[in-house]
């Protein structure tokens, strides 16, 4: 995902990423090999879901606008800002997925792998 945002960033120069979902917990993976302030931006502005965490079946999300259009969007007030509801319905997943993570984890037992993503994941202890 994160390799075809770079591609699409380097062959088309009238276009950027802007900030996607900006009060989404998970963001994109820093790419290797390729520029570290791309790779960075391209981190910093995508956002990913993962299964079961999130509530989804798992989708990537990259926002690329016309350069100069951030600004322009800029001036338009609450741009930005979400709307009440939203925010809180945004809260209580949030609130929802950390209790899920917190019973998976009681019930899976303490020891811990590190997936190929980075991301530490708890697994069944083994009895002894």
């Amino acid at each position: 995902n994160e390799k075809v945002v770079a591609a699409v960033l380097e062959a088309n120069a009238d276009f950027e990423l802007d900030l996607a979902l900006p009060h989404w917990p998970r963001r994109g993976q820093t790419l290797h090999g390729i520029d570290p302030r791309t790779a960075t931006s391209i981190a910093q502005c995508t956002i990913r879901t993962q299964f079961p965490d999130d509530s989804t079946i798992g989708f990537f999300l990259a926002r690329f606008v016309r350069r100069g259009a951030a600004a322009a969007a800029a001036d338009v007030p609450n741009a930005t800002k979400l709307s009440p509801g939203l925010a809180a319905k945004l809260d209580s997943l949030a609130k929802v997925r950390r209790k899920m993570q917190r019973a998976r984890a009681s019930t899976m037992g303490s020891t811990v792998h590190a997936p190929a993503n980075g991301e530490a994941a708890a697994v069944p202890s083994q009895p002894s």
